[in-house]
């Protein structure tokens, strides 16, 4: 069969097409060929500058030890002054720890479609103990998740990398300011007072854990989970200080004694529930950071009362009731030797693993929170019964979330209201075959 010339000149067209197509789609070179840029290892940084003809940024590491990293310090010496992120600058700078072979070659010239011209392109500095750079690379247009496009200094070819997107090197200066306010040691906390207006909580610190005078009923851990909170505090942004927080008067102003050396905390009346914000010492600055905090220093001082919902011995057990609307579930343990039975309703079996568990767990239950308020809407209870006959009871409320969005379900005992976590009515349940 003879091909018309109309069809060899279709079937020139097709193959001219496809190996158009097959040029553009693979890279210019083989894997093979492609340059990568050298290892620098992170420790030996001491300088990371990024810049453009317009701006230049420069972190300086003033202080490292090797093998405690708390130790590394890092600053902003241009066009700023400030301590900047150790962990933000430690990101960058592990990227190319091991080197950054480069993806594909992707073009050459045409440096303007992928912003790697010279006034548009960033270029990527890491300096170790010499004068001229150990790593410099020239960042244009993001790629991929973890990538961009780049080319090296003197050559006009453009390569695709793993070094990060741009706008990682976009950032301005304040973006790389240190977010940590405070850093201090948690066990060296020797006190901590907490002004709300016309009242004050003066808690003192021993070994035996926190006190406040006149107060019977103090929950320790939860005066130690603010004090911690206090000793860390990372800001999500930074404002200056004429930044609206409401801080004449504040809402709260808690001071923290480390040592001999007071540090204070003021609270603006502007926080929300997703930002708090905070003043430091004798900082201008006004700090966002996490509203949780906020709620923390504005809790009235009922909601720091004790937290201990049962406490027993769980070898006295002797039988456990869990009810739920009509129905109710009892298990007993044995009297003359391990195990337990379901004595109500019958035809069930309870796994005495978890029944034993379950008494060690009701044992020592502590409240993941205190209500604001006294409501209570009852819609079930759990009666731990002794060997002895007394009977504690615990009435199970409704499900809700407290302040920081958490499931809870509220219970309530003789010692009052209390919030446990949604986990934990689903690990007594379980054991109830519900």
């Amino acid at each position: 069969m003879r091909l018309l010339p109309k069809t060899w000149a279709l079937l020139v067209i097709a193959v001219v097409l496809a190996v158009a197509n097959a040029w553009t789609a693979a890279p210019v070179s083989a894997p093979g060929e492609l340059p990568a840029l050298p290892a620098v290892v992170p420790d030996d940084v001491t300088k990371v500058v990024i810049s453009s003809p317009t701006d230049r940024l420069e972190l300086d590491r003033t202080a490292f030890t090797k093998g405690k990293p708390g130790d590394e310090r890092w600053q902003i010496v241009a066009p700023l002054d400030y301590p900047a992120d150790v962990a933000q600058v430690r990101a960058l700078i592990r990227l190319y720890g091991l080197g950054v072979p480069m993806d594909a070659r992707i073009d050459s010239g045409n440096l303007e479609d992928y912003q790697l011209e010279d006034q548009y392109a960033k270029v990527v500095e890491l300096y170790t103990t010499a004068e001229t750079p150990a790593l410099q690379v020239i960042v244009g247009r993001t790629v991929g998740p973890n990538t961009a496009f780049v080319r090296l200094p003197g050559d006009d070819d453009v390569y695709r990398a793993a070094v990060g997107q741009r706008e990682r090197y976009d950032q301005p200066a304040a973006a790389w300011r240190d977010r940590v306010v405070l850093d201090l040691d948690k066990d060296s906390v020797t006190a901590l007072s907490l002004t709300r207006g016309a009242e004050t909580l003066a808690f003192t610190r021993s070994a035996a854990g926190w006190a406040l005078p006149g107060a019977t009923s103090l929950d320790s851990d939860s005066v130690e989970a603010m004090s911690r909170a206090l000793c860390r505090v990372r800001a999500g942004d930074i404002h200056n200080a004429e930044f609206p927080g409401g801080f004449e008067p504040p809402a709260a102003v808690a001071t923290l004694v480390v040592g001999a050396t007071p540090h204070v905390v003021t609270l603006g009346t502007e926080s929300n529930d997703r930002t708090a914000y905070v003043k430091v010492d004798e900082r201008p600055e006004v700090y966002a950071v996490s509203a949780q905090l906020g709620r923390m220093l504005t809790q009235p001082l009922s909601a720091l009362r004790d937290r201990t919902v049962l406490a027993f011995n769980p070898a006295d057990v002797r039988g456990i009731a869990l009810t739920e609307g009509t129905l109710t579930f009892t298990i007993e343990r044995a009297t003359d030797g391990p195990g337990w039975s379901v004595t109500q309703p019958a035809n069930m079996d309870v796994d005495p693993a978890l029944a034993d568990a379950l008494a060690v767990r009701l044992s020592t239950l502590r409240a993941s929170g205190i209500p604001t308020d006294g409501a209570f809407a009852p819609g079930g209870r759990l009666v731990v019964t002794m060997a002895d006959g007394t009977a504690t009871v615990v009435e199970l409320g409704q499900p809700e979330k407290d302040g920081d969005g958490r499931q809870v379900v509220r219970v309530r005992t003789r010692a009052g209201t209390f919030q446990l976590a949604v986990q934990v009515i689903g690990e007594i349940e379980r054991v109830f075959g519900r």
